[in-house]
């Protein structure tokens, strides 16, 4: 009877002993696996709270020019930095940006209630004049490493861009002798390219030189080109037109005729005429679509008109030209349109639209006179 008291005695102790090693595993197991999730959970509220923050701060340099900082902060020391990064990171003011809720950055509010130094303070969120990345001089610890900002699977920060293109910035069009500086600027902005190498596909009309400086020649068109001196392969063109002098002297009379009108197809055809020797240049189409590029054509419309169709038409003298003036096409039943345009300088246009009874011939309705500046480099009114 003892020995199968001990016996029993001897497994129990043993089950014992394994329970509670098995126990220790577990518990350390649970332990590990608890702190990893606590550590994976606290890198992905590090990425949530730079996604945001990267949006905003993007929304809010594209509107005003300038990033939402408030202070300098200093010390980077301990930062893996961005290959694009300068020397210049600041504090974010959360302050500028709206509805932004963060997981981190708390020691924000001791900067704004000034309790301590600013590189005294971690729990924040830093950027980088040059290359806008994000920081969190803080870290967050996962497997081992202390991670400051967001990271792809290739351990490459998602600031680390390469240069893709050239934009190229300035005024589109001048007078001749007018000279006109353009900008290259990279593509992303932040990142520094090593210059470019300016050309001109007409130097006869707009000559440029290796600073991009562009000097107007001569009436016309040239296209700029822009080449990256360290890649060729990436480069652009910037059209830019030169007219002529800064005195325009046009006045003359353009008049609409009454269109002619076939009810079967409503459809019209309307003639355009001058009193002068200038040409017109009419345009068929929304007048707030026409921009300096527009194409506008010579002579009187051939085309049959829809009803509600716009026609615009200009003087032209073979370089200059005056503003345009539009007139709706509709049946029969409308007035005729006259329209008499003078101009006696570049900064002034007279426009005088009298409505003129299609029976007799008398003008009736009141005289509209319109001052509105003439064509002088892009403008339109």
């Amino acid at each position: 009877m003892k020995k199968k008291l001990k016996s029993n005695s001897g497994i129990t102790l043993l089950s014992l002993s394994l329970t509670v090693a098995i126990m220790l595993v577990l518990a350390f197991t649970i332990s590990i696996n608890i702190n990893d999730y606590m550590e994976k959970m606290e890198r992905a509220n590090l990425e949530t709270d730079i996604l945001k923050l990267q949006e905003k701060v993007e929304n809010y340099y594209s509107k005003n020019n300038s990033l939402p900082t408030i202070n300098e902060y200093t010390n980077t020391v301990l930062l893996k930095k961005n290959i694009n990064d300068n020397e210049k990171y600041y504090v974010i003011d959360l302050a500028k940006l709206e509805k932004i809720d963060l997981n981190y950055g708390e020691d924000y509010y001791k900067i704004e209630n000034k309790e301590t130094s600013i590189d005294n303070l971690f729990d924040i969120y830093i950027i980088n004049e040059q290359s806008h990345t994000i920081y969190y001089p803080k870290g967050i610890q996962y497997k081992g490493k202390f991670y400051y900002t967001i990271e792809d699977k290739n351990n490459t920060k998602i600031g680390d861009m390469q240069l893709t293109g050239i934009e190229i910035t300035g005024k589109s069009s001048g007078e001749v002798n007018e000279e006109i500086q353009l900008t290259a600027n990279s593509v992303p902005k932040f990142i520094q390219n090593s210059g470019v190498t300016w050309s001109s596909s007409n130097t006869d009309i707009a000559e440029i030189d290796e600073n991009g400086k562009v000097t107007l020649k001569a009436v016309g068109k040239a296209t700029i080109i822009a080449v990256l001196k360290d890649n060729s392969e990436i480069s652009n063109n910037f059209e830019i037109e030169c007219y002529g002098g800064t005195q325009i002297e046009l006045s003359g009379n353009i008049t609409f005729g009454e269109p002619i009108w076939n009810k079967d197809t409503h459809k019209a055809n309307v003639n355009i005429s001058t009193d002068t020797e200038y040409s017109i240049q009419y345009y068929v189409g929304d007048p707030n679509t026409i921009t300096p590029q527009t194409e506008w054509n010579i002579g009187t419309i051939a085309e049959e008109l829809e009803n509600n169709t716009t026609v615009s038409a200009r003087l032209f003298d073979g370089v200059n030209y005056s503003n345009y003036s539009s007139f709706v096409v509709k049946d029969s039943n409308n007035p005729k349109l006259t329209l008499t345009i003078s101009s006696t300088d570049y900064t002034a246009l007279k426009i005088k639209a009298i409505a003129e009874d299609n029976e007799t011939g008398i003008p009736s309705g009141n005289t509209i006179t319109l001052n509105l500046k003439s064509r002088k480099q892009s403008n339109f009114d």
